[in-house]
C-alpha cells in the first residue's frame, strides 16, 4: 500500500508535465496500477479469494482496519 501511495504521487507529479499523447497512457497506466493498490475494491476481491470460506469476517476485518487508519492520526492533524 505504501508503495502504491507514492506510485500515485509520482503519476500525479507526472501528470503535470507530460507532453504526449504517449506520456498521458503511460501515467494513466501507473495511477491504474496505483489504484489497484490503495483502493478497497482491488483488496476485497483478493480477501475473497484468500478466504473463501470465511471472507465475510474478513472484509470487516479490512474494513474496521481501514477505519482506524482514518482516526488514528487525528491528534497528529489537530495540533
Amino acid at each position: 500500500m505504501t508503495a502504491g501511495s507514492v506510485l500515485a504521487g509520482a503519476c500525479l507529479i507526472l501528470h503535470g508535465w507530460v507532453t504526449s499523447a504517449a506520456g498521458f497512457y503511460a501515467v494513466w497506466a501507473g495511477l491504474g496500477v496505483a489504484m489497484s493498490a490503495v483502493l478497497y475494491s482491488p483488496v476485497f476481491a483478493v480477501v475473497t479469494r484468500r478466504y473463501p470460506q470465511d471472507f465475510r469476517r474478513a472484509i470487516i476485518t479490512m474494513t474496521f482496519l481501514g477505519g482506524l487508519a482514518s482516526t488514528v492520526f487525528i491528534p497528529v492533524t489537530s495540533g
